[in-house]
């Protein structure tokens, strides 16, 4: 799975659990995190904290010994 599915995936999980139990923080939290038409967010500093999440969740393989 790509990152950018992942985070189209984790984009709409947010939105329906904000159509069941609306909160401003939620609703602000998916103003920043929605996708401009070029595939970028609305706030770009959230992008660093999604590659720090997937960094987390799936790290990159350990380099060879030299």
């Amino acid at each position: 799975m790509t990152d950018l599915r992942a985070y189209k995936i984790m984009f709409r999980f947010l939105e329906d659990r904000y159509s069941c139990l609306p909160s401003d923080d939620l609703g602000a939290l998916l103003g920043e995190l929605s996708l401009q038409e070029d595939g970028k967010p609305e706030d770009l500093a959230i992008v660093k904290d999604w590659e720090r999440a997937v960094a987390a969740v799936d790290p990159p393989p350990e380099s060879p010994p030299s």
